[in-house]
């Protein structure tokens, strides 16, 4: 049975969805979503009602790790690579936390407009000198920043007490 005749008895007649969902075996949620959605206007007549609703659901969806346009060229991904190699990473992996790349992309996988900026991006950095490098910091814990404020005769007598040996560098 198609979707319009299950639910033309709710819209013509005034049918609640539950009964509808009882005498079809069709779950009354999955009949409300339908519902809605020619309720909504995705539906533009009766007969191509259906259609619309599974084109728009495709286009509306993207599997996870598909590009969401046409792929970068051979040549992009290689002077990406190479700029990324010239700013001291190994490959896209490496950069991957400083670049901000997806896992997609840690892959070597880019759309045409990802590699471009990339490579602007990488460009712009070159020329600009007066910006330095970012390096990653880790993060120092609660304690590791109070021995960094501890002076080093203290740190050297509690060293001392512990039973270790403490030497002037």
């Amino acid at each position: 049975m198609t979707r319009w005749r299950l639910l033309a008895p709710h819209f013509e007649d005034g049918v609640p969805l539950a009964r509808i969902a009882g005498q079809s075996g069709v779950g009354e949620r999955t009949l409300q979503r339908w519902a809605g959605l020619y309720r909504a206007g995705v539906c533009q007549s009766r007969s191509s009602c259906w259609d619309s609703i599974a084109t728009s659901a495709r286009l509306a969806t993207m599997t996870f790790g598909k590009q969401s346009g046409p792929p970068a060229s051979v040549r992009q991904v290689q002077e990406l690579l190479a700029l990324l190699r010239e700013a001291g990473h190994t490959g896209f992996r490496d950069a991957r936390g400083p670049m901000g790349f997806t896992q997609r992309q840690a892959g070597g996988k880019f759309t045409r407009d990802e590699a471009a900026a990339f490579i602007d991006r990488l460009q712009d950095a070159e020329f600009d000198a007066s910006a330095p490098a970012a390096a990653p910091t880790a993060r120092q814990s609660a304690d590791e920043q109070a021995l960094r404020h501890m002076p080093a005769e203290q740190l050297a007598a509690e060293l001392r007490r512990r039973g270790w040996i403490a030497t002037k560098p």
